[in-house]
C-alpha cells in the first residue's frame, strides 16, 4: 500500500518527465537538482514502485512510470484549470466577445443578452454573427456558439439551455385546397417546406398514440432559414415544421393552423458550445452565467400547446 503522497511531488514528477532530466526540471522551477532527485526518490518509496530507470546520462520511464506520468500530467492540468477558474472569477471582463447564433433565436434572445452584458461590462466589445449555417468555432475563432437541434460529435463543450417545442402547421389557404394529414405518413402526399441547416432534414420524427414514428417528407421548397420557411408556409405553399419562437405569432393570429395534433414533433435542444472547459476567459465565464440566468427556463418553449 502506498504511503502518504505529496501532490507537489506528483506535479514535480510530471515536470521531470517532460524535461527529461532532474537538472533541467530543477532549473525550470528554481530547485536544486539534488532536491529534485531526493523528492522523486521519496515519491517512489511512498508508492512502493520504481517510476524511472536512471543511468549516468539518461532517464527512462518504467511501464508503471509511464502510466503514472500520464495521470500526473492530468492532475497538473486540473490544478491549472482550477486556479485559472478562480482567478477569472475576480478578473474584469474585457476584449472582444465573438458569438455566433441561428438567425431568429439570435435576434430574439441572444442579441438582448449581449446588449445587457456589454452595458454591465464596458470594456467588452461585442461581435454577433447570425447564421443558420454552423460556424467552425476553433478555425474561425468564435468564443461561443448557440446551436439548435442535434449536436454533431466534436471536442466542443456543450451546455443545454433548454428544449424548444415544434409544431407542424400550414396556412388555411393550403388546407382549403388539400385535406389535412391524419397521420405522419400522410405527409408524403403533401407539399412540405423543409429547414435544411442540420435540423432533421427530410425525416420528421413524432411521438404519437402508437409510439415513435418517422415521416419521410418530399419538400416542395427548402431553406436554411426558419423565417423563410415560415413565410412560405404563411403564403400557402405547403406544410412546415417550425419551432415555437418562429411560429407562435402566426398561430395566434390564425395565419397558420396546426395539423397532426395527436402527434408531437420531437423537441429541439438549444445548446451553447465553446471550445474548451479550460482556459475560459473572464468575459466568457460571465456571459455563460448571464445566458443561464436569462434563458433557463427557456423563454422560447411556452408551456401551452401551440
Amino acid at each position: 500500500m502506498a504511503g502518504t503522497i505529496d501532490v507537489n511531488d506528483m506535479l514535480l514528477f510530471a515536470q521531470v518527465v517532460e524535461s527529461g532530466s532532474f537538472s533541467v526540471a530543477g532549473r525550470a522551477i528554481g530547485m536544486p537538482k539534488s532536491t529534485v532527485s531526493r523528492r522523486i526518490a521519496a515519491l517512489e518509496a511512498a508508492l512502493g514502485v520504481r517510476l524511472l530507470q536512471r543511468t549516468t546520462r539518461t532517464l527512462s520511464l518504467t511501464d508503471v512510470g509511464e502510466d503514472y506520468a500520464d495521470r500526473c500530467r492530468m492532475l497538473r492540468t486540473e490544478v491549472q484549470a482550477a486556479n485559472e477558474h478562480v482567478a477569472s472569477a475576480g478578473a474584469v471582463p474585457r476584449g472582444r466577445l465573438r458569438v455566433t447564433a441561428p438567425i431568429e433565436i439570435g435576434r430574439r434572445y441572444i442579441a438582448p443578452c449581449l446588449a445587457e452584458f456589454a452595458i454591465l461590462h464596458p470594456e467588452v466589445q461585442i461581435e454577433l454573427d447570425l447564421s443558420d449555417v454552423a460556424r467552425d468555432l476553433v478555425a474561425e475563432g468564435w468564443d461561443l456558439a448557440v446551436r439548435v437541434g442535434a449536436l454533431a460529435d466534436s471536442t466542443l463543450v456543450a451546455r443545454k439551455l433548454g428544449p424548444t417545442q415544434q409544431t407542424v402547421c400550414a396556412a388555411p389557404d393550403y388546407l382549403a385546397r388539400r385535406p389535412p394529414p391524419a397521420r405522419p405518413e400522410d405527409l408524403t402526399d403533401h407539399d412540405t417546406l423543409v429547414m435544411t441547416a442540420g435540423i432533421g432534414g427530410f425525416v420528421w420524427p413524432f411521438e404519437g398514440p402508437d409510439g415513435y414514428i418517422e415521416a419521410r417528407v418530399r419538400p416542395r421548397a427548402e431553406s436554411n432559414d426558419f423565417e423563410a420557411v415560415c413565410r412560405m408556409a404563411v403564403a400557402g405553399l405547403g406544410i412546415a415544421r417550425l419551432p415555437s419562437w418562429v411560429a407562435f405569432e402566426h398561430l395566434d393570429a390564425g395565419r397558420l393552423v396546426p395539423v397532426l395534433n395527436d402527434y408531437r414533433p420531437e423537441d429541439l435542444g438549444v445548446h451553447v458550445l465553446y471550445p474548451s472547459r479550460r482556459h475560459r476567459s473572464a468575459k466568457l465565464e460571465r456571459f455563460l452565467a448571464l445566458l443561464e440566468e436569462r434563458l433557463i427556463p427557456a423563454p422560447w418553449a411556452p408551456a401551452r400547446n401551440l
